[in-house]
């Protein structure tokens, strides 16, 4: 009896030992793991600036059964390999250049490879991984050739593909805006379709599951085409980013409806348009308020030097500007 109790004893002990051990290397591995893994909480909250001055409300108009956001998104690592000089020059050359390049150094963007001819010139930057394309023809002369958004869509993913700025699997449209010259600043503002003197092609690269990349100047897109309405392509740039889905493993949490409502004044208003007007147009009591009436998940690049990109809500609505009659289109950035 007394062996057969030792017996019963001796089982129970290891039984015990093996638990403990098992219990032991469990804290050890998820103390390990909470410490390699990054969290929501060390993550650095984006630095996003707003070049329009004041304080003003933001009201939501976005009716709660309507909002349909996910629960969590991830951050998405970015591969810092810079673009090849084998690259520079298919391009280059497929584009209709000859010849070395001439090269010089930015102090924003690194190395510089540049060619141009009496038609056009091709910037080629390696380390911001960014390819831009200026014809000199002049968009006051382009012949209207009534063509439709779809046509000049067309035209434009055509001018990537065919001189291997993207790949067909990398971009998807977001829009077709339509510029006319300001009569308030150098450069273009948006205005109605009848009054374009260029249609400026929108995309953006694909990502997990086809959410926007914005930067942190909403009107100089990641990928955008000009096209003149002759058909011609006038201008092109392209960021190029190679995206790492499958490593990341921090994860954000966005916020519910009564989250954004509450978080609303940490919004940064980052574009205004609808109207010839620009920022220093515009004094501190200048927007009344602004409405908005979208929102929807997008990642942001703060700069060509980032190893992730952000989620973040991308806001857009109408803003009352007191020296506009009509209201204009707000873009605003919420981190999360």
């Amino acid at each position: 009896m007394k062996a057969k109790f030792k017996r019963v004893l001796f089982v129970f002990g290891m039984v015990m030992a093996v638990a403990l051990t098992v219990f032991v290397f469990y804290l050890s591995t998820k103390r390990r793991t909470d410490k390699d893994t990054p969290t929501s909480k060390n993550i650095q909250t984006p630095s996003i600036k707003s070049q329009y001055k004041g304080k003003y409300p933001i009201e939501l108009t976005v009716d709660k059964k309507d909002l349909l956001l996910p629960k969590k998104l991830p951050l998405i690592n970015l591969s810092d390999t810079s673009l090849s000089r084998n690259y520079a020059f298919e391009v280059a050359s497929l584009l209709g250049f000859e010849g070395e390049p001439f090269q010089t150094m930015d102090v924003e963007e690194g190395s510089v490879f540049f060619w141009q001819n009496d038609v056009s010139s091709f910037f080629f930057f390696p380390e911001a991984k960014r390819l831009k394309y200026s014809s000199y023809a002049s968009y006051q002369d382009a012949t209207n050739k009534q063509l439709s958004d779809e046509e000049i869509t067309n035209i434009a993913k055509s001018f990537l593909l065919n001189n291997k700025f993207i790949n067909p699997e990398e971009i998807e449209l977001l829009s077709v805006n339509y510029l006319g010259k300001s009569t308030k600043h150098e450069g273009f503002d948006k205005t109605n379709r009848a009054n374009a003197l260029i249609f400026e092609i929108i995309f953006s690269p694909k990502i997990t599951k086809g959410y926007e990349v914005v930067l942190s100047n909403p009107d100089n897109p990641a990928i955008s085409v000009k096209v003149l309405r002759d058909g011609s392509v006038w201008n092109a740039q392209v960021n190029k980013f190679t995206f790492d889905t499958k490593t990341t493993t921090t994860m954000l949490r966005v916020y519910n409806y009564e989250e954004i409502v509450n978080n609303l004044p940490s919004s940064v208003l980052v574009s205004l348009s609808g109207a010839q007007i620009s920022a220093y147009d515009l004094t501190e009591n200048s927007i009344e308020k602004i409405e908005v009436n979208e929102i929807r998940p997008a990642y942001l690049l703060e700069s060509y030097k980032s190893k992730v990109i952000t989620p973040i809500l991308l806001l857009k609505g109408l803003a009352t500007v007191t020296e506009i009659s009509s209201k204009l289109d707000a873009i605003l950035y919420l981190p999360l």
